[in-house]
């Protein structure tokens, strides 16, 4: 799955002003595709009722996006997730926008190809957020006292100022009526699925579905996006999630859960954040990690509340190799979640207080040398596993290494084997000896040698070779009986009778498969002559 959960890369989310009471949710209307639905604000629902009536959760479609989304895949917005196809809404819309005015098209991919990331999905973060700071239609401007402008979305400015004659010459008005009821179905899919991450948190956190809230979570989704992104950035009070395209909406369950964790966390972190400041000097250990964000770098309370809720989704979902992420969590900086995981096991057996009360002693609690121990513990298991790393490192080059010089080997062989087919003894000689000064118990290059100075007619050198083949004790079986019966032919030759008589009988005395050497043996013994009477 992608995301981009962590990375509200320019403008963090924020903790905001005072929330006086965090015990009951604010009553707000939910809005689909422009449909709004306003609950009763006095019910008192059962524990059955329909709990994404009763919280500030906003479906919603967005015109801005749209227009952003259609504008950025006709500027050379390409990618698609690895061994997924784009969208249908994506390829319709890429294909009505392809009379687009040529001069406009020119400038939007000059821009868009003037200011691009490293990769697609900051690519698609630095768009999104710029859709969601934007008015929308007709002009596209940024809002006068509007939020800051994240240093992602400085980046691609001057693409802005091309939207407004984008949306009149693309006719953006009519495509999006066509395409918002696959929009509105998307947002279908998502509702029951952020139903259960309200119930399932609200349940962990045992407190009812009410809390005073003056913060809003909208869920938009982005068909013209590539598949499984999820975006979350929150600007000023409002908690924004994008997802793209999925074919299972249900995948993406810890992300909306975890963007949920921080709409019920970031209020508690802000209002214990005196408390929590007296240990602010851990900030200098957070920092030292090697994978902490940018956007976390000088932002203590951020770190604090980020290690809550990694803890709590630990806590939720546990993790298949705790130690791995364990140490990929420490290594973001994110260095309370040994504490927390502890707190959460306290919370956990003890049924009696809500996890909002349960946390001021849990915050209170914190301890600068508990915190400093849990890093130096995670500090060993991290040198522990890159130490076994680094062996499995070793072992895997010095492995690749053996088998391409095992490569190389063959490859020698198989050409002085080809050049003695070839009758070139020269290429053939030459191949089998650099072998032997290579490795000089190469049992099959000295065989292969002996047969070439033996089709050579230099039978006392081939002899020689032979019978050191004899002598190699790893060489194959069928390789040894050969050399053997050669052996004991060049001694036949010689007029050695009796040695030769012993080096056949040795052959067929051998065991397995030795390729008609057996036979052959068998064959010379019986040419011999007769062995004289004693």
């Amino acid at each position: 799955m992608i995301k981009s959960l962590n990375s509200r890369s320019g403008q963090p989310f924020r903790l905001f002003g005072t929330i006086p009471i965090l015990l009951f949710f604010l009553l707000a209307p939910i809005s689909v595709a422009g449909q709004d639905s306003a609950p009763t604000a006095d019910a008192s629902p059962s524990p059955v009722e329909e709990v994404e009536d009763l919280v500030n959760i906003d479906f919603r479609n967005d015109l801005r996006l749209f227009t952003v989304m259609a504008a950025v895949n006709v500027a050379g917005f390409d990618y698609e997730t690895p061994g997924r196809t784009m969208s249908d809404t994506r390829l319709a819309v890429r294909e009505a926008m392809s009379n687009l005015d040529p001069l406009l098209l020119m400038r939007l991919r000059t821009v868009y190809a003037t200011k691009r990331f490293r990769n697609e999905l900051e690519t698609h973060t630095a768009y999104t957020s710029l859709a969601l700071l934007l008015d929308g239609p007709p002009l596209f401007e940024f809002p006068q006292g509007g939020p800051a402008i994240p240093t992602d979305v400085q980046r691609i400015l001057g693409f802005d100022e091309l939207l407004a004659q984008f949306y009149q010459q693309g006719n953006i008005e009519a495509l999006w009526e066509r395409f918002r009821p696959v929009y509105t179905a998307y947002l279908g899919q998502y509702r029951p699925i952020f139903k259960d991450v309200i119930r399932d948190t609200l349940a962990y956190f045992r407190i009812p579905a009410r809390i005073v809230l003056d913060r809003q979570i909208v869920l938009i989704p982005d068909p013209l996006a590539f598949n499984d992104v999820v975006h979350a950035r929150n600007l000023e009070k409002v908690y924004y999630i994008v997802v793209g395209p999925t074919e299972d909406p249900a995948s993406n369950y810890v992300q909306l859960q975890h963007e949920y964790l921080h709409f019920l966390i970031d209020p508690l972190v802000e209002k214990h954040g005196g408390t929590l400041l007296k240990t602010r000097d851990l900030l200098k250990l957070a920092q030292s990690q090697p994978n902490l964000s940018q956007d976390f770098m000088d932002r203590y309370l951020l770190i604090v509340g980020e290690s809550l809720i990694e803890a709590i989704l630990y806590r939720l979902h546990p993790p298949e190799d705790s130690k791995e992420r364990n140490l990929e969590l420490h290594n973001r900086g994110l260095i309370f979640v040994p504490y927390f995981l502890r707190k959460m096991e306290e919370f956990e057996n003890n049924d009696e207080l809500p996890l909002p009360l349960f946390l001021e002693a849990a915050f209170d609690g914190i301890v600068e040398d508990e915190i400093k121990n849990d890093s130096n513990r995670l500090g060993e298991i991290q040198a522990q596993v890159e130490e076994a790393a680094r062996q499995a490192e070793e072992a895997r080059m010095k492995e690749q290494a053996e088998w391409e010089a095992r490569k190389q080997r063959t490859d020698r062989l198989n050409a002085g084997i080809q050049a003695l087919l070839q009758k070139d003894y020269t290429a053939a000689d030459t191949a089998f000896n650099e072998l032997l000064t290579a490795d000089p118990t190469d049992g099959t290059a000295q065989f292969y040698l002996a047969q070439s100075t033996a089709q050579q007619g230099l039978n006392d050198e081939a002899s020689q070779h032979y019978r050191k083949v004899i002598e190699n004790p790893v060489v194959e079986s069928w390789m040894k009986a050969w050399a053997i019966i050669r052996v004991g032919r060049y001694e036949a030759f010689q007029g050695d009778f009796s040695s030769a008589r012993k080096h056949f009988k040795d052959v067929l005395g051998m065991s397995g498969e030795l390729q008609g050497a057996r036979e052959a043996a068998q064959s010379s013994l019986e040419s011999l002559p007769e062995e004289p009477p004693r």
